[in-house]
C-alpha cells in the first residue's frame, strides 16, 4: 500500500553510494539527494528500525547494486516536505521502511536547488567500520 507518510514524525535515510556523496566533514553534498535518472528518490524511513537495522538495509542495497555503501544522509520527514515534494511509503522486498520522494520539478536546475536545500539540511553519517563486514 502506498501512501503519504506522516510530515510530523521521524527520520529518513537516503544511503550514499558514491564517495562523492558526503564531504570530509561527513556533511552531505546535493548528489545524493538528486534524483537521477528517476522521477522519485528512494529513501528509507527510520520508523522502529534500530541503528544495526537501519545500516543492514543499507548494506543490503549496496549488494542488490553491487556498490559500496559509504554511509547516509538522515533528514527529518518534514525537511523533505519542501516545495511540492512528498515522502510516500512504497515498502519493498526486504525493506518495508523503504518510500520515494515524488514531486520533482521536471526543470533539472530547480531539481538541482532542492536537492541542495535538502542536503544543507541533512545530517551525513559515515558507515561505521564494524558494520563493513556484515
Amino acid at each position: 500500500m502506498i501512501a503519504e507518510m506522516d510530515r510530523a514524525e521521524g527520520y529518513i535515510a537516503r544511503y550514499a553510494l558514491d564517495k562523492k556523496h558526503l564531504r570530509q566533514d561527513n556533511s552531505p553534498r546535493q548528489d545524493l539527494f538528486y534524483p537521477h535518472p528517476h522521477a522519485e528518490l528512494s529513501v528509507t524511513f527510520h520508523g522502529d528500525l534500530s541503528e544495526i537495522e537501519i545500516w543492514r538495509i543499507g548494506l543490503a542495497v549496496a549488494l542488490q547494486r553491487a556498490r559500496k555503501l559509504f554511509g547516509r544522509g538522515d533528514l527529518k520527514l518534514t525537511a523533505a516536505c519542501v516545495q511540492n515534494l512528498k515522502v510516500i511509503s512504497d515498502p519493498v522486498e526486504g525493506n518495508p521502511n523503504h518510500a520515494i520522494i515524488v514531486g520533482w520539478p521536471k526543470e533539472k536546475e530547480a531539481r538541482k536547488l532542492i536537492a541542495l536545500e535538502l542536503a544543507e539540511a541533512a545530517t551525513g553519517i559515515r558507515i561505521p567500520e564494524d558494520l563493513e563486514s556484515i
